[in-house]
């Protein structure tokens, strides 16, 4: 008999469902909430906005002559790309 033992603050609960294959398999579902300090928001604003200028010198410093109004949204995207690995898990090790 499996026994869910959680020691977090967090409510677990654990299923046992079928794949397609007809194999049973185990789920463990934690739930959590994050509650998003203002200072912590505002220094990754920051920090977004530091690295987005840091990519228009950049640019400036390769000889790009278009407006930053042009460039920023590329630094914003190039930025978001960057992210993705982490998010998706199969960032670098």
């Amino acid at each position: 008999m499996l026994q869910l033992v959680n020691e977090t603050p967090f409510k677990a609960t654990m299923a046992v469902l079928p794949d397609r294959a007809g194999v049973d398999t185990l789920y463990v579902v934690v739930r959590a909430t994050v509650t998003l300090q203002p200072r912590i928001a505002l220094a990754s604003a920051l920090i977004v906005c530091a690295h987005a200028v840091t990519f228009l010198i950049a640019a400036r410093t390769a000889g790009v002559t278009a407006s930053a109004s042009r460039i920023l949204p590329l630094a914003l995207l190039a930025m978001l790309v960057m992210v993705a690995p982490s998010v998706g898990g199969w960032g670098p090790r």
